[in-house]
């Protein structure tokens, strides 16, 4: 995977923040890979802070993203994301494929049942950002 830049993985982790909060219930794989992408990205208490008041937008914010690259592991961290308590919820289909559309459908998207494959991939790439 190519270089990805900080403002990537900050932007990824807006994205998967607010995918996590549509069925306010956070599951263990996205504790975890919301907690990875905290900790590659070296956010200190005021930046998550800072972060999370932040107004955001689908097309401003896709638009800052440095590639195809970055694009691909947003829309593979909130498909891991939204799997995580195995619920599909229509809110966050509806979201991740709007995401996905807008980056040119970058990750051809599988069945629902098998986003949750997406994780493992996701913690791989961040495990190599150390």
């Amino acid at each position: 995977m190519a270089d990805l830049t900080r403002d990537d993985l900050k932007t990824i982790l807006v994205f998967a923040l607010h995918v996590a909060r549509v069925d306010d219930n956070l599951a263990g794989i996205e504790k975890t890979i919301l907690g990875r992408y905290i900790e590659v990205t070296h956010l200190d208490e005021n930046e998550r802070r800072e972060l999370a008041q932040q107004s955001h937008s689908l097309s401003h914010d896709i638009d800052g993203l440095s590639g195809p690259d970055a694009g691909s592991l947003l829309v593979k961290t909130i498909c891991a994301v939204a799997h995580a308590d195995g619920i599909k919820h229509a809110m966050e289909d509806s979201f991740i494929r709007k995401v996905n559309a807008q980056l040119g459908n970058v990750v051809p998207l599988p069945p629902f049942d098998e986003w949750g494959d997406f994780a493992d991939e996701v913690l791989a790439i961040l495990a190599n950002l150390d």
